[in-house]
């Protein structure tokens, strides 16, 4: 979980460092950013990591990466 939210943090940084350089009319919130970013370069830590987290996943429905991918993808 320390991975995930030192990740987080670096891309925060990163993000909102890079937008200060953006007109204010062209920002996102970071939070978004962030969001975009894991829903479209996940890894299979970081999938099982946010499987772990979500409670109402059916761990036998959803039971192979692919599948919990697409949960996570669509549900998130």
């Amino acid at each position: 979980m320390k991975n995930i939210e030192q990740d987080i943090k670096e891309h925060v940084w990163g993000i909102e460092t890079f937008q200060k350089c953006v007109p204010e009319k062209y920002r996102s919130n970071v939070a978004m950013l962030v969001g975009k970013y894991y829903a479209t370069h996940p890894s299979e830590s970081t999938v099982s990591k946010i499987i772990t987290i979500v409670e109402d996943c059916d761990k036998t429905r959803y039971n192979t990466l692919e599948k919990q991918l697409r949960f996570v993808q669509e549900e998130l």
